[in-house]
Parts: structure tokens; sequence; C-alpha cells
């Protein structure tokens, strides 16, 4: 129950402790993005209490919508002060223009097109895919969208063989959630690609790849 809200205070929390941290990789220039970024999460407590107060009726009729879509959040042992060998975080941020996938996306969740969304999610992922060490909220939150569009399905047939009403409308409130927060997101990454050009790999290991298996758990500090 309340596991929205439990992913959000989770992050809070790492995000509060990671905070100081990175700041002392690049003489504090990463404090105002850590700031904004606490902000905003703090801010969302009462969206996802609202979702979670919805979630928790179909999780006790044993249908985990707002639950597997939200898994547990474990931060790595060690902070890790650079990025991995592989990674050149020296080149420039190129720019990238979601506006049309980001509105295919909601004229499929209208429709309930669970495939046509995680398509489009993979296009806009695989188009990121030459600049890891940047857009990383945004990466998480397509991940995240792509997530939920994968267990919308398994919640509608939970909810048939369990003969209640499904809970589709609820699945698509979470997509449209998240998909009005990827322009404030974009603008935060662009602007936190500053510190990451300097070698800081802010946010790259707080936010793994998140994948579409219910039964996989995501662990902070696993990521591509």
């Amino acid at each position: 129950m309340y596991e929205m809200t439990r992913h959000m205070r989770d992050a809070i929390r790492v995000n509060t402790r990671r905070a100081p941290l990175y700041a002392r990789l690049c003489d504090g220039r990463s404090w105002r993005y850590s700031r904004a970024l606490i902000r905003s999460e703090r801010m969302s407590l009462p969206a996802t209490f609202w979702f979670d107060l919805r979630g928790n009726r179909y999780q006790r009729r044993g249908i985990p919508i707002v639950a597997e879509e939200f898994l547990d959040m474990l931060d790595p042992a060690d902070f890790i002060e650079t990025f991995p060998e592989h990674i050149d975080f020296r080149q420039s941020l190129r720019k990238v223009s979601l506006n049309t996938a980001l509105n295919a996306i909601a004229a499929a969740n209208g429709k309930g097109d669970w495939p046509r969304i995680i398509t489009i999610c993979n296009e806009q992922i695989d188009a990121l895919a030459d600049q890891p060490h940047v857009y990383r909220m945004t990466r998480h939150l397509l991940e995240s969208i792509r997530r939920g569009a994968a267990m919308a399905p398994r919640h509608q047939e939970r909810a048939e063989k369990l003969g209640v009403a499904a809970p589709t409308r609820l699945s698509r409130h979470l997509i449209w959630l998240q998909v009005r927060s990827i322009p404030r997101a974009q603008s935060f990454d662009e602007g936190a690609a500053e510190v990451q050009q300097m070698g800081v790999p802010f946010l790259y290991y707080d936010l793994p790849t998140i994948g579409t298996d219910p039964q996989t758990p995501i662990y902070m500090g696993q990521s591509t």
C-alpha cells in the first residue's frame, strides 16, 4: 500500500543525502539542480498520495496497480564519483525534441493502445543512447511510462479474472501524469548537463534502467 508515495519519499531521501556529495565534486555547481529536484519531488507528494488512495482500492482486491509500477529503490553502499570509462562525458548535450512523441503517446494512451506507447518510448530511449551521461530524468520518465504501459494489460487481465472493473482509467491517468512531467524534466536535464559535462555523474547511478518485467526489482546504482 502507498507504494508510489514510498517510492517518492525514498527518492527524496537518497537525493538529499547525495546532494552535498555531488556539490563537493563540482565546487557547488550542482546545488541548484539538487535543490530543484528535491523541491519538485516534495511538491509531487500530494499527487502520489492521490494515486495511492485509488491504487490501494485495487490492491485490496488483488490487482497491484500503482504498486508494480513503482518498485523498491535501494541505493548502493558506496557513492561513485566518476562515470564509467566508456562514457565520453565531455561531449556537448545535443538537444532533442520530444513534442511529437509526447503527443503520440498521449493519443495512444487515450485509446489504451499500450503496445504503441511502448514502441514510442523505446524509439525515444534509443535516440538518447548516444549521450548516456545527460537527459537522465527524461530517460527515467520515458522508461517509467513504458513500464506503466506494460503493466496496464496485466492489470486488466487480473481484473477480468477476479470479476471486478478494470483499472484502465487509473493506468491512463498515471501515464498522463508522467507525460505532462517530461517537458519540465527535459528542461531540468538540459540545465544539469553543465555539471555532468564536468565529469560529475549527477543522477547517472541514481536513476537505473527501468525494465518491464514485474518481478524484476529496481536497484539504485544499476545503470547503463
